[in-house]
């Protein structure tokens, strides 16, 4: 079994350390998470998008904002992980970027799926 399949098996969503840094209001950390569900798609187009067009500034603007959203988000993962392409990006390494890309992606995605499950538990 490859190395990356167990991470992709981690929560990617720290939900207990969101609502504790919202002081318990677990409504307010549904909405953050419907929001940023909601806009990240659109943020990871424009980082793609940057990536592709070898366009290294708007890369590391694009990562760099996606690392502040999915920090406030609970997604620690995804948010060292937009850092490292960030880092990447500010050195015009759009080729190793790129390579991250695709994990940031597969990280979304879990995240989605977990915050769909906090969003949908008792709570």
């Amino acid at each position: 079994m490859p190395k990356s399949q167990p991470q992709a098996l981690e929560p990617v969503l720290d939900d207990e350390n969101l609502v504790e840094r919202l002081m318990g209001d677990r409504e307010l950390a549904c909405r953050i998470l419907r929001r940023f569900v909601a806009d990240t798609p659109r943020q990871l187009v424009l980082l793609a998008e940057a990536v592709q067009g070898a366009d290294a500034a708007a890369a590391h603007r694009a990562a760099h904002a996606l690392k502040g959203a999915a920090a406030n988000a609970g997604g620690a993962r995804l948010s060292d992980t937009a850092r490292r392409i960030e880092a990447l990006a500010k050195t015009g390494d759009l080729a190793g970027a790129a390579k991250l890309l695709a994990e940031l992606l597969g990280q979304f995605e879990s995240f989605r799926a977990q915050a769909e499950d906090f969003a949908n538990a008792p709570g």
